[in-house]
């Protein structure tokens, strides 16, 4: 998962390498700091998380999905945001789009763009840990109230299905 959102910031070290020898001994030796350098630094913590563990232990999938939270809080980026792809505005509060066309370099493009990257927070260790809770808080209106709450409640996170 995290190679799969390191590479949508720009391509993996092991990108040009064709022989999977060299590409697993890459993997090894590429250092957090180096794969995330063009990710926000909350992405560390997954990392992180994910070394602290083996093949065995089920990762803390709550864990990961505050530090989530965290860089969308910290953007100001919101669940009912377009994505990247998506070519027309949808009205607020509505889940059909209208026709109102969003320009390539929209507001979620300008926003992504701004969004600090390792390489450029001096300070790793700032990671703040946000509760999924918190991120659900309701102030102003109705239509504000519906936009921060999460998709997903913390009970989500607690089942077990695969039976890890």
């Amino acid at each position: 998962m995290v190679y799969m959102l390191v590479e949508m910031r720009g391509p993996l070290p092991w990108d040009r390498c064709h022989d999977k020898q060299q590409i697993g001994k890459i993997k090894k030796e590429c250092a957090d700091d180096d794969l995330l350098h063009k990710c926000p630094p909350q992405m560390a913590e997954i990392t992180s998380h994910l070394r602290e563990i083996d093949y065995y232990t089920r990762p803390d999938y709550l864990r990961m999905y505050s530090v989530f939270e965290d860089i969308m809080n910290v953007n100001g980026i919101k669940h009912s945001d377009l994505f990247d792809w998506e070519i027309e505005k949808r009205p607020a509060g509505h889940g059909a789009q209208s026709t109102e066309k969003v320009n390539k370099t929209g507001k979620f493009r300008k926003r992504i763009s701004k969004i600090i990257t390792v390489s450029e927070d001096v300070s790793m260790q700032k990671t703040s840990k946000t509760s999924v809770a918190s991120s659900a808080a309701v102030e102003g209106t109705q239509d504000e109230a519906e936009e921060k709450q999460t998709p997903f409640s913390t009970k989500e996170f607690e089942k077990n299905e695969l039976g890890f």
